[in-house]
C-alpha cells in the first residue's frame, strides 16, 4: 500500500503533530508498506528533526520529503509542496493529513479528491472547543463553507479519544470516526538511563526531588495552575523542587514572573526543550510527571511518561481517564490544591510511587504500542474503504 503522510511542521519543536505523523509513518513501513512523510522544516532545524526521528524504528524506510520555501507567500501558496503532491498522488495512494487549517493540508485533499484517491483527516485536537475559540468567527466560516465536506468525504476522520470524536461528530455527523491513539515505540524507553543521570547533569537541583513539567510554555498547558500548585507544595515541604521543560510559545515570561512574585526562583528550574536522551534523564529522576493542561487532544509528553514508569499528575482536560483507571497517577480537576495534593500524595508514599510506576509501564505496553496501533490503522483503510458507498 502506498501512504502518504501530510503535516505542515516536522521539526520536534513545532509540536505534537509532525512527531505522531514520522512515528506512524515509521510504524507503517516496518510493517513492509511504501510510506512517503511530506512536510517542512528550516536548515536550523534539519539537524533535530533527524536526531529525533532516526530513534524511531523503521525511519529509514520513510521516504521524507521537506517542502519547506521561504517567505509567507509560499506558506500561503505552497507552490513547492503542490509540486511534490502531484508527483506522488494517484488513484491508488491513501493521504493521511494531520492536521486541518494549513493550506498544504487543504491542496492534498483536493488533489486526492481530484485523482480519486483514498484520504485521512486527523485533526490533532485543533477541532475541540477550547481552540475553536481563537478565530472563531473565521474558523466557522470556514468550516461551512469548505471543512464539513473535507470532513464528510473522507475515507474517516482518525481521533484520538473518544472525547475529540465527540466534538468531530457535533461538526460533521455523517463523517465516519474511527478512535485510534497516538503511541510509543517501547525500544524508546526500554533502554532507561542509570539513576541519577539526571541530577549529575544538573548541579543546580542539589539533588533534591523534582515534579517535571515537560511540554511547550504556552497558555494551553495551565502554567498558572502548575505555579500556583508548586507554591502550596513548597511551603509544605521545604525540598521539594520543580523542573520545567518545553520551547517557550508565549507563556515563559508570564510564569518567571509568577515564580518570582511567590519567591520561588531559586527552587524551579526552567531547562528549555529537551529531546531524545536527555528527556529520558530528565523523567528517569522525577518524582512525578505533571500536566495541569486546558485542553490535550491525546498528550504525547503524558504517554512518554507513563512508558518511563513516572506516576502523572494531570488534568481532567487531558483526556486520559485510563491513568486513574489502571492506578498510573492521578487525574484531576483544575484546581492548584487539588494537584498539589496529588503530587504530595505520590510523594509521601514510596511504595504507592513504585506501584502507579508500573502500572503506568503496563498500561503503555499493552494499550499503546505503535506498531499495534500501525496495525489497526491499515485495517481501517481497507475496511472503511471496503465498506464505503
Amino acid at each position: 500500500m502506498k501512504i502518504i503522510h501530510i503535516v505542515h511542521g516536522l521539526a520536534p519543536e513545532t509540536g505534537g503533530p509532525g512527531i505522531i505523523a514520522a512515528s506512524l509513518a515509521s510504524a507503517q513501513a516496518r510493517i513492509g508498506h511504501d510510506v512517503f512523510l511530506l512536510g517542512n522544516y528550516s536548515i536550523e532545524q534539519e539537524a533535530s528533526v533527524r536526531n529525533t526521528f532516526a530513534q524511531f524504528p523503521g525511519n529509514a524506510l520513510v521516504r521524507m520529503i521537506n517542502s519547506q520555501a521561504p517567505g509567507l507567500l509560499e506558506h500561503l501558496v505552497p507552490r513547492r509542496g503542490w509540486k511534490h503532491l502531484r508527483s506522488l498522488v494517484d488513484k491508488d495512494s491513501v493521504v493521511h493529513l494531520h492536521g486541518i487549517w494549513d493550506p498544504l493540508l487543504h491542496l492534498a485533499y483536493l488533489l486526492a479528491r481530484q485523482r480519486h484517491a483514498r484520504y485521512v483527516v486527523m485533526p490533532h485536537s485543533m477541532l475541540h472547543p477550547w481552540q475553536m475559540n481563537r478565530y472563531r468567527l473565521i474558523k466557522e466560516v470556514w468550516i461551512s463553507v469548505e471543512l464539513r465536506r473535507m470532513l464528510t468525504s473522507a475515507l474517516f476522520i482518525h481521533a484520538g479519544t473518544d472525547a475529540e470524536a465527540g466534538f468531530l461528530r457535533a461538526i460533521a455527523p455523517r463523517a465516519r470516526i474511527e478512535i485510534i491513539p497516538n503511541g510509543i515505540f517501547p525500544g524508546q524507553t526500554e533502554q532507561r538511563p542509570p539513576p541519577g543521570e539526571f541530577y549529575r547533569r544538573h548541579p543546580e537541583l542539589d539533588n533534591s526531588p523534582y515534579v517535571l513539567f515537560l511540554s511547550r510554555l504556552h497558555y494551553q498547558k495551565g502554567l498558572s495552575y502548575l505555579a500556583d500548585a508548586f507554591e502550596i507544595l513548597a511551603q509544605r515541604d521545604p525540598r521539594i523542587r520543580l523542573v520545567v521543560a518545553g520551547p517557550d510559545r508565549g507563556e515563559q515570561q508570564r510564569f518567571v514572573t509568577a515564580i518570582a512574585q511567590k519567591g520561588l526562583q531559586t527552587r524551579v528550574h526552567l531547562l528549555g526543550p529537551l529531546y531524545g536522551a536527555d528527556k529520558a534523564m530528565a523523567l528517569g529522576d522525577a518524582l512525578c510527571f505533571c500536566l495541569p493542561s486546558l485542553n490535550e487532544g491525546f498528550s504525547m509528553a503524558v504517554l512518554e511518561a507513563l512508558s518511563c514508569g513516572v506516576p502523572v499528575v494531570i488534568s481532567e482536560q487531558c483526556f486520559f481517564p485510563e491513568v486513574a483507571r489502571t492506578q498510573a497517577g492521578f487525574v484531576v480537576p483544575l484546581d492548584a490544591h487539588r494537584f498539589a495534593a496529588a503530587i504530595e500524595t505520590i510523594i509521601a508514599d514510596p511504595a504507592l510511587r513504585n506501584r502507579m510506576g508500573l502500572n503506568a509501564r503496563q498500561l503503555v505496553a499493552r494499550n499503546y504500542a505503535w506498531d499495534v496501533l500501525a496495525k489497526q490503522t491499515l485495517d481501517a483503510y481497507d475496511f472503511a474503504h471496503t465498506v464505503s458507498p
